[in-house]
């Protein structure tokens, strides 16, 4: 489950930062990330977004923050969103059944993180791509997922896969 409210800023800017790396707008693999705070309610947080990304203000601030990219069609490009998770998995298999892999999905990572866990799962073809991160600190808990889809495939698949790992496991609780 992913819930995020409060509010949210980039050190480096307000808006999105103008990508100057050399990912193409289908392979954001090599996208600069950005360290940006958040906070849902008394959880302040960060975690490193991909230059190119908003926040998407269409759901309720008070349960949940998410990103998209800053553009008018953003359906194949990835999606970040982090939430409270009040009831927090306490094993790798109740982690797993969190992520909520379909029956014929591919699990390409399960395994114990630092302060929680961490499941990957994707599209035998590889056009679909989940990462869930659940961490806990002390009595507060957040999830962090990352998303991607592309029709016939997603390009560059193993960086990709890795890239959103990456920024899932960045999400700190402060």
């Amino acid at each position: 489950m992913w819930l995020l409210a409060g509010c949210s800023s980039h050190r480096e800017a307000d808006k999105p930062a103008a990508d100057t790396s050399a990912a193409t707008d289908a392979d954001w693999s090599a996208r600069k990330l950005i360290t940006t705070n958040g906070k849902i309610g008394d959880i302040a947080f960060t975690i490193d977004l991909p230059s190119g990304m908003e926040q998407d203000k269409t759901g309720d601030p008070a349960v949940n923050m998410s990103w998209k990219a800053a553009d008018k069609d953003y359906s194949d490009k990835p999606g970040v969103s982090v939430s409270h998770d009040s009831i927090p998995p306490k094993t790798l298999d109740e982690a797993i059944t969190d992520a909520m892999p379909d029956k014929n999905d591919v699990v390409s990572r399960k395994e114990a993180i630092d302060g929680g866990f961490i499941v990957t799962r994707h599209t035998a073809s590889k056009g679909l791509i989940y990462v869930d991160v659940y961490r806990t600190k002390g009595d507060k808990s957040l999830s962090a997922g990352c998303s991607q889809a592309k029709n016939g495939g997603l390009p560059n698949f193993d960086a990709t896969k890795t890239w959103l790992e990456n920024v899932c496991l960045s999400v700190r609780i402060q």
